[in-house]
């Protein structure tokens, strides 16, 4: 009876142990499956986090764009358009102060860092979707070069007429030839304006 208890009792202790290895093996491919997502969670929260900070510059270097072309415009005769002016100036003071990127808390809860990453996207994607700032600054442009066109066609046609009436009225023909080289250059230029001299 003796050996029956002896054994009774070990086998308990067996299984007691065998029960506090399955408990102690899942306590730690909890842990271990836990500091996994939180890991991931991290990562994709930098991520995110770095997202917001390109898009940041390129707004702000796009802004920066913005008001150099509303200085160049502002000068007379640049454009004919001034709604257009009025409207790269109204995106500008629009678009103030922006926020940036939140910092990924690297402690505290996993839900936490995955709302920070979830905010820094969306802050990504307002400063990535506004594409009505481009769009007029776009249009000022194509407006200040249509003005400068209309500007270089009328100059030229006074300086083709200046060619024509000098035939035979100036003593050194080099002159003529030399307005005649920049008559030229200057309609390379207006077709492409990448020409070389």
């Amino acid at each position: 009876m003796e050996a029956t208890t002896s054994y009774i009792r070990n086998h308990r202790i067996a299984s007691i142990i065998v029960a506090l290895l399955v408990v102690a093996l899942l306590g730690v491919g909890v842990y271990f499956g836990v500091r996994a997502d939180h890991q991931a969670a991290l990562a994709d929260c930098r991520q995110s986090e770095t997202a917001v900070n390109t898009s940041y510059k390129q707004r702000q270097a796009t802004l920066a764009k913005g008001a150099s072309l509303a200085k160049d415009a502002k000068k007379p005769g640049e454009i004919t358009d001034r709604k257009l002016l009025t409207a790269v100036k109204e995106d500008n003071s629009k678009a103030g102060k922006a926020p940036k990127a939140v910092t990924c808390p690297t402690g505290g809860p996993t839900k936490n860092i995955r709302q920070t990453a979830i905010d820094n996207r969306d802050l990504a994607a307002q400063y990535t979707g506004n594409t009505d700032i481009t769009r007029h600054q776009q249009a000022l442009v194509n407006d200040m070069d249509k003005t400068t066109h209309k500007r270089l066609d009328g100059d030229l046609a006074k300086a083709e007429q200046l060619y024509k009436d000098s035939d035979g009225k100036v003593a050194d023909n080099a002159t003529r030839d030399n307005l005649k080289k920049a008559i030229d250059h200057a309609k390379a230029v207006s077709k492409d304006p990448n020409t070389k001299n």
